[in-house]
């Protein structure tokens, strides 16, 4: 099937609307250039507000430019970096950081970074209560998910020890 091309001109951000594929009811991801780059399909309720959520954290993570290559001279420092939330507290460069083996950790963060704000525009929940109250609603979907949290959690500290070389 051929997708056309969006007729109405688009900022120079990614979007998302509304739509309808013929048969399913669903949310498009625009590209600054107006084509269509996918389509999240629903069936209403819940899964309308799941499949937007989806849409507005991979429109979100697009516009904020979380796709670099830290192997290029145009990635930003993360001590220079001015993409932070507003009252959100800057490292020191006085605090270490755990190693990052494969140069990626500031990657891993920044990919962190985008998913917590999203969480936070999407509930008003504050910096200092936003990991605790994600990783609460972490539970509540692994729940109705049937996942096993601790399971996934001890796996994510294993990731994590490798990630850095750091023992648990």
């Amino acid at each position: 099937m051929t997708i056309p091309k969006r007729k109405t001109k688009r900022p120079n951000r990614y979007t998302y609307s509304r739509d309808r594929d013929g048969v399913d009811d669903t949310f498009v991801i625009y590209h600054p250039n107006g084509e269509q780059m996918v389509a999240i399909r629903h069936w209403g309720g819940q899964e309308e507000a799941f499949a937007e959520f989806r849409a507005k954290l991979i429109v979100k993570t697009l516009n904020a430019g979380y796709w670099w290559d830290p192997n290029d001279a145009a990635y930003p420092d993360p001590e220079t970096r001015t993409d932070r939330r507003p009252g959100a507290e800057s490292p020191r460069p006085s605090d270490r950081l755990p190693p990052s083996p494969d140069g990626k950790n500031d990657l891993r963060a920044a990919w962190a970074a985008s998913a917590v704000r999203t969480f936070q525009d999407a509930t008003g929940t504050d910096d200092e209560d936003a990991l605790c109250d994600l990783l609460c609603d972490l539970m509540h979907w692994a729940d109705r998910h049937r996942q096993d949290f601790e399971a996934a959690l001890e796996r994510g500290r294993d990731h994590y020890q490798v990630e850095t070389g750091v023992p648990s």
